[in-house]
């Protein structure tokens, strides 16, 4: 009776086993079709999921463009969401090395404006803003635009590091702005691209996992630790087709046609419809090696200009075929600009640099024409509030600024040593009729002397002035 009861006990355990591996295999099987969704279904969107994009405006079905707030202040119904969340993988269209391999539309090079109804009475170049939209506001206002009379035109880097970035574009919109793309402009232009590209559907942790692992196509696509990325997400598709129309160099019509518009500055070995956009994006020297957006190697490419210039110069009677020069460079003899913010407000004969610093609480800068005329706003410090990170180089830069030598020249040399070692320099020089201790003036020598670190790090910087002072700049090509 006991080996009956076992055998059937026996059987019936082999017959469940087998159901539970057959009900395991089976699952497995549908999830595996569930993952790859047939190509024809991915195309059939589902109109309840548009009809919610189209709502809410923005990538992000959980987040209102510009304010961020949630969407249940949208009028979207939870059906709609619902749909949505459920139907997310039917946006998942590529896999990681696709996206790794993925390439941003190349920038414009060059776009000659014109007026539309007639001719503009003022021309109003604004320098820099980087989301400080209230100093925007403020500055039209300081200037007196009139809509209809007045052209607005930004030098680029609309985005980042400001509070408000999408209302800096959506502002510059409203007033019809001519905008050039600053390299922060291009890098959010790049990330929504790639966002609506293979990256579409894809959450925020696993963009962050595959930076940390395999890495974003873009070195300086960041997640989290710049805003590039939250920006790009709360762009509306408007937003993103304005901000993706900007091209890097932007030519004025007549009676300003001596002028062109660059972010960073223009090369001047190449005719204007030859340059790469990603320099005139970027660059603020030239070099050894060319364009370069280092301070420190080589010479300020607006010098270089002036001197190709000062040979260039226009004929008289306005005619444009001066012999052996390029004509889009003897026609666009004059360059505004922005970008350098270490070199503060750089305005010059055949240059004007109006990155006055405004998001590290300088000042947001117009400059009007006719009449060259300067008109500026007081900004708040924003550095490191909106950034996401501490940017070192940028802080060096402009501690720098307060001692080292001006380099626009135009007013006397600063002193060569920072102000708390003039300070107390000064306190030495009032204690000579008093006795000091020993030990008290010789800690003040060496903190006057700095660091043993502060001494080998200024004995490199030699070392490199040296060095760059005798290998010469290749400017034979300009």
């Amino acid at each position: 009776m006991l080996d009956f009861a076992s055998r059937v006990v026996k059987r019936y355990t082999l017959v469940a086993l087998l159901t539970l591996t057959t009900l395991y295999i089976l699952q497995l099987v549908m999830r595996t079709s569930d993952r790859h969704v047939p190509s024809t279904s991915r195309t059939k969107t589902p109109d309840i999921v548009d009809e919610a994009a189209q709502k809410l405006g923005a990538l992000d079905i959980n987040h209102v463009p510009r304010t961020g707030k949630k969407a249940s202040n949208v009028k979207v119904t939870k059906q709609v969401k619902k749909h949505y969340n459920k139907n997310k993988r039917i946006f998942r269209r590529a896999g990681k090395q696709d996206m790794k391999g993925f390439k941003a539309t190349q920038t414009k090079v060059f776009e000659q404006r014109s007026f539309t109804n007639g001719t503009a009475k003022r021309m109003i170049f604004i320098g820099d803003i980087h989301g400080c939209s209230a100093e925007f506001a403020q500055l039209l206002e300081q200037v007196q635009y009139v809509a209809g009379e007045d052209q607005v035109v930004l030098v680029g880097d609309l985005v980042a590091k400001g509070p408000d970035s999408v209302g800096v574009v959506r502002k510059a919109r409203e007033i019809g702005a001519w905008c050039v793309k600053g390299n922060h402009d291009d890098r959010v232009v790049r990330w929504r691209e790639f966002l609506n590209g293979p990256a579409v559907g894809i959450a925020q942790s696993d963009l962050k996992s595959m930076e940390s692992s395999d890495g974003l196509p873009y070195s300086d696509f960041e997640v989290g630790s710049k805003p590039h990325y939250d920006i790009a997400r709360k762009l509306s598709p408007a937003d993103y087709e304005f901000m993706a129309a900007f091209p890097a160099i932007i030519g004025l019509p007549d009676p300003f046609a001596e002028y062109v518009v660059a972010h960073g500055g223009i090369d001047p070995s190449k005719p204007i419809l030859e340059q790469n956009p990603d320099d005139v994006m970027t660059m603020r020297n030239i070099g050894t090696n060319g364009p370069s957006s280092e301070t420190e190697d080589g010479l300020g490419w607006f010098e270089v200009w002036a001197a190709k210039m000062k040979v260039l110069t226009l004929p008289s009677g306005g005619d444009f075929s001066a012999k052996g020069a390029d004509y889009s460079v003897v026609r666009y003899n004059k360059v505004i600009y922005g970008h350098d913010a270490g070199r503060d407000l750089n305005i010059r004969d055949f240059t004007k640099g109006l990155d006055s610093r405004c998001v590290y609480g300088g000042k947001l800068t117009a400059f009007i024409l006719p009449g060259e005329e300067l008109v500026s706003v007081a900004c708040k410090n924003y550095d490191g509030e909106e950034s996401g990170t501490n940017d070192r180089r940028r802080r060096r830069r402009r501690h720098q600024h307060h001692y080292q030598e001006n380099r626009n020249g135009n007013s006397a040399m600063r002193s060569e040593k920072p102000p708390h070692q003039r300070r107390l320099q000064e306190r030495d020089s009032q204690a000579t009729g008093r006795k000091v201790h020993p030990r008290k003036q010789q800690k003040s020598q060496s903190h006057t002397q700095g660091s043993s670190k502060d001494r080998r790090d200024q004995k490199k910087r030699q070392n490199h002035r040296q060095q760059r002072q005798e290998k010469p700049l290749p400017l034979a090509k300009y």
